[in-house]
């Protein structure tokens, strides 16, 4: 849910480069703090973060239910 900045993450969709996970979706976390953040991250196994953006996504592993600036930008 939008809130104050508790830390970076990232969902990034390549189906080139993450063609093995599902939607070619991996999920990356720079921290959970204030800045300053990592300059890099791994991307997470598929399961600590896929599960629950399959089993709760609106659509394509989105969270966009949640986030009125995702949905107002998706065409009508």
């Amino acid at each position: 849910f939008q809130g104050e900045f508790q830390g970076l993450e990232l969902a990034v969709k390549d189906t080139k480069r993450f063609a093995k996970e599902p939607g070619g979706w991996a999920y990356f976390s720079f921290g959970h703090k204030k800045p300053p953040y990592a300059e890099t991250a791994k991307a997470f196994p598929t399961d600590k973060c896929n599960a629950c953006h399959q089993a709760a996504a609106a659509e394509d592993f989105v969270f966009s239910q949640f986030y009125p600036v995702i949905r107002s930008a998706k065409p009508q």
